[in-house]
């Protein structure tokens, strides 16, 4: 059972379930259930749970109880799923790969999400004995799921490019309290914050 230290009166964007995650919608005042781990995690809906435009308590510090969305330890730091259910938060982490370089335009990184942030791109040039390294990391972004681009940019053909991203920052809604599985209502202790790269 909870132990809510602070709670907020809020006015709902969209239906929310109790004991769910709940984000800024970007309207003072009005909260969303969280769909993402990068939204803007700012409580956990109280016992229940509004319908679009009604009133309701969020808990925004203290001990709240949560619906789990998969498997908690006792410890694990808590974000949302796609449904504001709590899950265990996975660290994001830096990844770097080396590929073919090639004319300008799209490039294969099979393990880039989408959703990942680029954060740099050298082109290494070891053709002749004036071996050079050029940042080009200005030209290129990521452009879906296992690609990334510089449409309109440097011809990088019979270079190796080095390309380093990392996962989107995590945004957490705090601890848990006790273990739990899926469809369970847990525990939380809320400290919503930010888990970067």
């Amino acid at each position: 059972m909870g132990n809510p230290i602070l709670l907020k009166n809020r006015t709902a964007s969209g239906a929310i379930a109790a004991h769910r995650i709940v984000a800024r919608s970007g309207t003072e005042g009005v909260r969303a259930q969280a769909a993402s781990v990068t939204d803007k995690l700012s409580g956990i809906c109280a016992e229940v749970g509004p319908a679009n435009g009604e009133r309701f308590d969020e808990i925004v510090a203290g001990l709240a109880d949560v619906q789990y969305g998969g498997v908690v330890t006792e410890g694990d730091e808590l974000t949302s799923d796609a449904d504001g259910k709590a899950v265990a938060v996975t660290a994001p982490r830096i990844h770097q790969s080396g590929i073919a370089g090639g004319v300008a335009g799209a490039h294969a990184v099979a393990a880039v999400l989408a959703t990942d942030v680029l954060v740099s791109v050298l082109a290494i040039d070891a053709t002749d004995a004036t071996e050079s390294i050029a940042d080009l990391t200005a030209e290129f972004a990521v452009t879906g799921a296992g690609a990334i681009g510089n449409v309109g940019g440097t011809d990088t053909t019979g270079k190796l490019l080095v390309v380093t991203w990392r996962n989107p920052d995590v945004h957490i809604i705090g601890s848990a309290e006790v273990s739990g599985t899926a469809d369970e209502i847990g525990l939380c202790r809320v400290e919503p914050r930010i888990l970067r790269a």
